[in-house]
């Protein structure tokens, strides 16, 4: 069953954040506090909006319980809480750092190019000719 969390983007860097135990923010979603319904967390959510000079747009997303907590259900928000470095790896624009959290290929959704398939990115500005 579908359960649902308070996720927004940090004003500072616009990083992904949720609402975890004890109304604190967390870049981790297996850290936020899921909620059984979407009425559940209308009191946090009601919080997080007051809170917008931090974090803007908090909203509510659907997640299912796995066994390090909770897993973003659709394509967006598994995207927004793995950072986009993680895809852009993934698709070959950039190498894997060793302490990245990957999204396998196997977990890329089924309309996604494969690599050889995808532009090449234009070389970094210090290394062009």
């Amino acid at each position: 069953m579908a359960q649902y969390v308070i996720t927004a983007n940090r004003v500072l860097d616009g990083a992904v954040v949720y609402v975890a135990d004890g109304r604190r923010w967390t870049t981790r979603l297996v850290e936020a506090r899921p909620f059984a319904a979407r009425k559940a967390g209308d009191d946090d959510l009601a919080w997080a909006r007051t809170r917008e000079a931090f974090a803007c747009d908090p909203h509510l997303i659907k997640v299912a319980l796995g066994d390090a907590g909770p897993v973003a259900l659709d394509t967006k928000q598994r995207i927004r809480a793995a950072g986009p470095e993680v895809m852009l790896a993934a698709l070959g624009f950039l190498d894997a750092r060793p302490d990245a959290r990957h999204i396998h290929k196997a977990e890329l959704p089924d309309d996604t190019p494969p690599a050889e398939a995808v532009p090449e990115a234009p070389p970094p500005a210090d290394q062009r000719v």
